[in-house]
C-alpha cells in the first residue's frame, strides 16, 4: 500500500521543507543558551544563522525569523539512518527547522551557483552568531511583511 505524498506530516509543515545543519555539540549548546536568553525557538535561531551565513555570500536575508508552535511534539531519539553515502556526522549535533518549500529550493540553488551548501552556510552563520553577541537575532525589516 502506497501513502501519498506528506501522509503523516502535520498541516502545518505542508508546502514546508526542513533544513538540518550539524554542529559541534558545544556551539548549540551555546546557541541553546543564547535563544533561552533572548526568548527565541531554535527555529528563530537557525533562521539568523542562515541569513547571516547568506550575508558574506552577497545574499541579501532569505529566511524569517518566526517561529508558530501549532503543537508540542514528544521527545524522542531520531532513528538511526542506514545510508553510509554521507560523509560521517558522528559527534555533531543537529539544529533543524522547517521553512516554506521556495525558501528552502532558493538557499539551495544559490548555494549551488556559489560552489557550496546549505550545511557550510549554516555553520557560517552559526560562526558569526557565536563570536559576535552584539548580531541581534532578528526577522530583516523586508521580510516582517512577508
Amino acid at each position: 500500500m502506497q501513502r501519498p505524498p506528506g501522509y503523516g506530516r502535520p498541516s502545518s509543515r505542508a508546502g514546508k521543507k526542513q533544513i538540518v545543519v550539524f554542529l559541534a555539540p558545544d556551539a548549540i549548546g551555546r546557541l541553546r543558551t543564547r535563544a533561552r536568553n533572548e526568548e527565541r525557538t531554535l527555529q528563530e535561531v537557525l533562521a539568523a544563522c542562515l541569513n547571516e551565513g547568506l550575508r558574506p555570500l552577497g545574499h541579501p536575508a532569505l529566511f524569517p525569523v518566526e517561529h508558530r508552535r501549532m503543537f508540542v511534539r514528544s521527545s524522542r531519539r531520531a532513528k538511526p539512518r542506514g545510508d553510509d553515502t554521507r560523509p560521517s556526522r558522528r559527534g555533531l549535533n543537529g539544529l533543524a527547522g522547517w521553512f516554506a518549500g521556495g525558501l528552502v529550493d532558493e538557499a539551495r540553488s544559490f548555494a549551488i551557483e556559489k560552489g557550496t551548501s546549505v550545511q557550510a552556510i549554516g555553520e557560517e552563520g552559526a560562526r558569526r552568531l557565536l563570536s559576535d553577541p552584539t548580531l541581534q537575532i532578528e526577522t530583516p525589516g523586508e521580510l516582517e511583511t512577508a
